[in-house]
């Protein structure tokens, strides 16, 4: 009966590394990563309390939507319109498309759009972007990948929900003005930005 005790004992203690004279270490967990599916669903907070901090926005460009994403999990979303330009990666000033990457907020401030969270765009794939299409001859070097880019409110000759039936901005991501102040309640500067098609 002792033997067999010392023998399930040993059988249940980790293995030991005969170089290290010491157990292998546990693998590293995974990083989340959030699934289109979790991105779609987007969670009825009404019987929640308020959810803290975002720890990252998510544009998806082709659902019109802002999702608010803390720990791997959509506590808010939104509808919102984009640039007029269309679908795509935005390649230059001027063409009113709104880019596509990982981006930061860099500030938030009142503005004619109500609140203007700016983002760090362009970043250092965007200028890649743009002098590999110069160096190809596709687009003029003096107009520049474009600036200026942020998630905002909605100007003041528009009406909530009514200015999100089309696409209307310059390339940034617009909500309405009770939306964009919630956002910028739940975000701070150097919050995550992606934005997908």
């Amino acid at each position: 009966m002792a033997l067999a005790c010392l023998l399930i004992m040993a059988s249940c203690r980790p293995r030991v590394s005969a170089e290290q004279g010491r157990p292998p270490p546990e693998p590293p967990e995974p990083l989340p990563v959030l699934s289109v599916e979790a991105k779609k669903d987007t969670i009825a907070l009404s019987d929640r309390p308020p959810p803290r901090k975002g720890t990252q926005l998510v544009v998806q460009k082709g659902a019109h939507r802002l999702s608010v994403v803390v720990d791997g999990t959509i506590v808010k979303s939104y509808r919102v319109a984009i640039g007029s330009g269309g679908m795509g990666q935005k390649q230059v000033e001027g063409d009113r498309m709104t880019p596509m990457g990982v981006y930061t907020i860099t500030g938030k401030y009142p503005s004619r759009w109500h609140t203007y969270l700016s983002l760090s765009y362009p970043n250092e794939e965007d200028k890649r972007r743009f002098a590999e299409l110069v160096s190809r001859g596709e687009v003029d070097a003096r107009r520049g990948p474009g600036s200026a880019i942020a998630i905002h409110g909605r100007r003041g000759d528009q009406r909530d929900k009514a200015h999100k039936e089309r696409d209307w901005t310059l390339g940034c991501v617009a909500l309405d003005n009770d939306e964009i102040d919630e956002v910028a309640a739940l975000s701070k500067v150097g919050t995550p930005v992606v934005i997908e098609e």
